[in-house]
């Protein structure tokens, strides 16, 4: 009521105020004042039925509006405070050493750290929207197929899987996976970690090879550490001690092995090996299960990762056996050299028998055939006389019978002069006469006293030598007399018909045989100034040596087959007599020989010998 009051004298007082204006145009005022005197009766009813409600209308909208404007802020805030979290949360996926990977509920990839593509050798944008069982193998798709509806159920899974990369290899991965749910507590993804245990494995297979090496081997292995307590230890080693693992692994050396072995044997050399030193001794230990057993025991000192040495490897070698072999050996060694040393007192009293009785008879041969030269040379002699007439007159019988007495005896001389010299040389009294003559004349001149005896036997004699000429020094007496004692061999066994053939030449290797001959040859004139020997060589067609035989060759009062001592004459002597006086000129002789096919006697000595006499 009051409010309708106010309007009437506002509308009352606005028509004083209005009227100075109406008596000037009469027909516009009356019109504006019908319109304020309506306008001043309605105003109550507007500002009661309209304006009142739409001010406080409008205050409410301001509230609310201000409301929703703080509302705004707030979520701009969430949303800022949301994008710096996912940030952090893409940094620390990143960052995390190993692989990681975000999965929707179906499995599919929807996130997936960069070692996580790197692990499988992809790009990040081509894993995520792939189904995580497109980058597992065939048995490991069976794994996930068991393991993903406990992740379901909320409950961590853990196993290790066979991822296939991008280059179609396979790695072993062991894959944590933890369920993630939504406001409602719904199921919506997993989010998942993968550690490369590829290499791993392969140490932890390769680890378990040695384990078994350990495990099976027959020598006994532990581990001490710096207080002299068992770490570690394989079967062996329990068996020889007849203990149960635990009844060792953290017990002392000194409980096991006593206080008195643990101090005497072994704690002064586990201290060695502290001090980063490799130990190895033998010694005898009393085991439980094996008794007193020789064991060699080795000590290793173990380094950890800093290099640090926190104890020692140690292997133990059953040796029993060997050692026993060795006190055996010993003792059978020291009796055999007692044996030996009566032996050898036992033979050196018969050597020095032998020897006087090897003197004993050269002496007496030397002096028998001395006896027997005299004699015989008489013999020689007179019957040469009478043969030739100087005696008187004999028929053509009697020169024959004297022919015999006279070859007989000379043949008798042959063999006392090669006995005197085997005596000689056995008895040390060999000496040469060095002189200085041609080897080819010598060769010459000893073919022609053959010549005669060759042509009986129809026997083709011929020489070889690769000079006109030839200086040597040397015993010539001696030299003949190897050169005659081997063409008279070669004529002996070359039947009739057959041939032999004399060969010299010179060589600069002292008489070692080449395969290129040719190559060893050289002129007198071009060996002047180099060492250098004579080769010379006899080679027949006759009957030839066994190859059992060439043992025999060269030993005095040898002869080949006791059929050959009946067809052909000889004392064994010849060969010999050729090696001695060869020898003595420091020179070597050998033969070269088949059974049916001949053989070759081959000498070689220096061309330069210093005049020594004896």
């Amino acid at each position: 009521m009051m409010i309708i009051i106010i309007s009437i004298f506002f509308a009352e007082a606005g028509i004083m105020l209005l009227l100075p204006f109406f008596h000037a145009l009469p027909l516009i005022g009356e019109v504006i004042l019908d319109s304020v005197i309506l306008i001043a009766v309605m105003a109550p009813m507007l500002y009661i039925f309209v304006f009142r409600p739409l001010r406080s209308r409008i205050h409410e909208v301001s509230r609310i509006n201000k409301d929703l404007n703080a509302e705004i802020d707030e979520h701009k805030l969430a949303e800022e405070a949301l994008k710096r979290s996912e940030e952090r949360y893409r940094l620390l996926f990143d960052l995390l050493p190993y692989g990681g990977e975000a999965l929707d509920r179906e499995g599919f990839v929807v996130d997936c750290s960069i070692k996580n593509a790197e692990l499988l050798g992809y790009d990040r944008a081509e894993m995520i929207g792939k189904k995580i069982t497109e980058f597992l193998s065939s048995e490991s798709k069976l794994v996930f197929q068991e393991k993903f509806p406990l992740l379901r159920q909320g409950r961590t899974v853990q196993a290790v899987v066979s991822m296939v990369r991008k280059d179609k290899r396979f790695i072993d991965v062991e894959r944590t996976a933890r369920p993630l749910f939504d406001s409602e507590e719904k199921f919506s993804g997993v989010l998942a970690l993968n550690v490369d245990i590829t290499e791993r494995k392969k140490m932890e297979e390769e680890l378990k090879k040695y384990e078994h090496i350990v495990s099976s081997s027959d020598e006994h292995m532990s581990f001490i550490d710096r207080n002299y307590v068992y770490q570690a230890v394989n079967d062996t080693y329990l068996k020889a001690h007849n203990k149960k693992r635990d009844e060792i692994i953290g017990h002392s050396v000194a409980d096991l092995l006593t206080k008195e072995v643990f101090e005497e044997f072994v704690k002064k050399r586990l201290d060695r090996c502290f001090g980063g030193e490799t130990v190895n001794y033998e010694e005898w230990f009393n085991f439980p299960a094996l008794g007193r057993r020789y064991m060699d025991v080795e000590y290793y000192p173990f380094r950890d990762i800093k290099g640090i040495i926190a104890g020692a490897a140690v292997v133990v070698r059953d040796i029993t056996e060997r050692k026993e072999m060795e006190l055996e050996l010993k003792k059978a060694n020291e009796e055999l050299e007692e044996r030996v040393k009566e032996r050898t007192t036992e033979l050196e009293k018969k050597t020095i028998q032998a020897e006087a009785a090897n003197r004993a008879k050269s002496e007496f041969l030397a002096n028998m055939s001395h006896e027997l030269r005299t004699p015989l040379n008489a013999i020689i002699g007179f019957s040469e006389v009478i043969k030739d007439g100087m005696a008187g007159p004999v028929t053509d019988e009697q020169k024959e019978y004297l022919k015999d007495i006279w070859e007989s005896g000379k043949h008798l001389l042959r063999h006392i002069n090669n006995v005197i010299e085997v005596s000689g040389i056995d008895y040390g009294m060999a000496k040469l006469a060095i002189t200085e003559f041609d080897i080819s004349d010598l060769i010459k001149s000893s073919l022609a006293v053959f010549t005669e005896r060759a042509i009986k036997h129809n026997i083709k004699i011929s020489q070889e030598t690769e000079f006109e000429e030839c200086m040597i020094f040397a015993d010539m007496v001696k030299i003949q007399n190897v050169i005659h004692h081997l063409i008279g061999n070669a004529l002996k066994f070359t039947p009739d018909g057959g041939s032999v053939r004399v060969q010299a030449r010179l060589t600069r290797d002292e008489g070692r045989e080449t395969k290129d001959e040719k190559a060893s040859i050289v002129l007198a004139s071009e060996a002047s100034d180099r060492p250098s020997s004579i080769v010379i060589s006899v080679a027949d067609t006759g009957i030839g040596i066994a190859p059992e035989d060439m043992g025999k060759l060269f030993q005095p009062f040898q002869q080949l087959e006791q059929t050959l001592t009946k067809r052909y004459e000889g004392a064994g002597l010849g060969l010999s007599l050729c090696k001695n006086f060869v020898d003595l000129h420091g020179g070597r002789i050998w033969a070269e020989s088949e059974a049916g096919k001949g053989s070759r006697f081959v000498f070689a000595i220096p061309t330069r010998r210093e005049k020594i006499n004896g």
